[in-house]
């Protein structure tokens, strides 16, 4: 039975790499982003926090000077909203659509944009109970945290790909 269970797992886990799963991971980022200064107008901000996280994670050393870095990272935009979508009725559900985007791009420390602005949002539906608001202004605050998370990993991801990768080496200062 034993050697059943173990048969099962060496399988099951040829199908996850078959299918290509992987977890996320560090990303390769070009050359002159492996030292970079991030700019943005809340510093400190829950985004930023996540930004910084998967830059460190990917090798990047963040500096807190521009002049220091190759590369300076600029965030420009931050918001987060919501939109109701329906209501029952019996008007005790609510149904929104809560979504955060951010814009950002990458300049030279010489003030020339190398990658043009970018916007990444994502968006996630709720439903809200009236007899229920705290719990749903919890998983609110869950939601758009996991967005966060989600916007950071789209932005280093967009940063790795190969089209930018090829654009920043291929691009004078």
């Amino acid at each position: 039975m034993h050697n059943l269970y173990k048969f099962f797992y060496i399988i099951f886990f040829l199908c996850l790499t078959a299918c290509g799963f992987h977890l996320r991971g560090p990303f390769t980022l070009a050359p002159p982003l492996q030292t970079v200064y991030i700019e943005s107008a809340d510093p400190y901000g829950k985004l930023i926090r996540n930004v910084r996280d998967y830059l460190k994670m990917s090798g990047v050393r963040i500096v807190t000077q521009a002049k220091d870095a190759t590369a300076i990272l600029v965030l420009s935009k931050d918001t987060e909203g919501q939109q109701l979508v329906s209501v029952s009725s019996s008007q005790q559900t609510r149904q929104y659509n809560l979504t955060l985007s951010a814009t950002f791009r990458v300049d030279h420390p010489n003030g020339t944009t190398w990658i043009s602005q970018q916007e990444v949002s994502d968006s996630r539906p709720i439903t809200i109970q009236s007899n229920q608001v705290l719990a749903g202004s919890n998983e609110a605050t869950i939601f758009y945290q996991i967005m966060r998370q989600n916007l950071a990993y789209n932005i280093i991801y967009a940063l790795a790909s190969a089209g930018v990768t090829q654009q920043l080496l291929h691009t004078p200062p």
